[in-house]
């Protein structure tokens, strides 16, 4: 006899139906719904799928597109975008601060004053053939160097960041040196903070020490200064 199983011409065979996979709308674009996320807003944390998406969630929502950096973050959520965010955030508060003070207005001593002090520091460096340059206002390098010329004794007191590879607190930072300090007084002193550690055996072992200084014009190159010689004639012509 013929198998009941056997199909005749035309009939479609019956199977049960497959239930549809859920759509997992966690991970799609919160204004079309139609694409998978891949921006979201700093302001609002919309997700989105595209540029187009984008404005037009700005413009249904009239969202800044901004972060608001005064809006506390719980720690759990704290990333590396936010910590950049906070950095930017204090520098640019710091930039103000400082712009206040240099004076935006005419009856700022300390506007006048400040002004002064850089004018006649650059001054007297560029007598000595030293160029220095000044980081814009408000930044963490600008504030934290102290550098300044003594009128009444002609000197300019250095404020001076060493490095010493190798050593495991990695950099000093020596506030106040008279540029007439031999420059071998000044790494040694600061050397023996490193006692005990390889740089330090390393240059007793050799009995000396080299001394190289990043060149303004081009920073990933290096100066051998002359260990021998005080830091304005180092400094000189460069």
């Amino acid at each position: 006899t013929e198998s009941s199983s056997s199909l005749e011409l035309g009939e479609i065979p019956s199977s049960p139906l497959q239930p549809l996979a859920p759509l997992d709308y966690s991970q799609l674009c919160q204004t079309c719904t139609s694409e998978e996320w891949k921006y979201v807003c700093p302001a609002c944390s919309l997700r989105s799928c595209s540029v187009r998406c984008v404005k037009q969630h700005k413009a249904d929502r009239e969202c800044s597109g901004e972060r608001d950096r005064s809006k506390l973050v719980p720690r759990c959520e704290y990333d590396e975008n936010t910590f950049y965010s906070d950095y930017f955030f204090l520098e640019d508060v710091g930039r103000v601060m400082d712009r206040s003070d240099l004076g935006a207005t005419s009856h700022g001593r300390i506007s006048k004053r400040n002004s002064s002090r850089l004018t006649r520091l650059k001054f007297e460096l560029n007598k000595r053939g030293t160029v220095i340059c000044f980081a814009p206002a408000g930044m963490n390098s600008r504030t934290r160097n102290t550098t300044y010329f003594n009128p009444k004794e002609d000197l300019v007191y250095w404020y001076i960041r060493l490095v010493f590879a190798g050593c495991k607190r990695g950099e000093f930072y020596a506030p106040g040196v008279r540029e007439t300090t031999l420059l071998s007084e000044l790494v040694l002193e600061y050397l023996a903070e490193c006692r005990g550690e390889e740089v330090y055996s390393r240059a007793v072992r050799t009995r000396g020490v080299s001394a190289l200084q990043a060149k303004l014009t081009q920073p990933s190159v290096m100066v051998l200064l002359d260990m021998d010689r005080s830091i304005r004639d180092n400094l000189h012509t460069r």
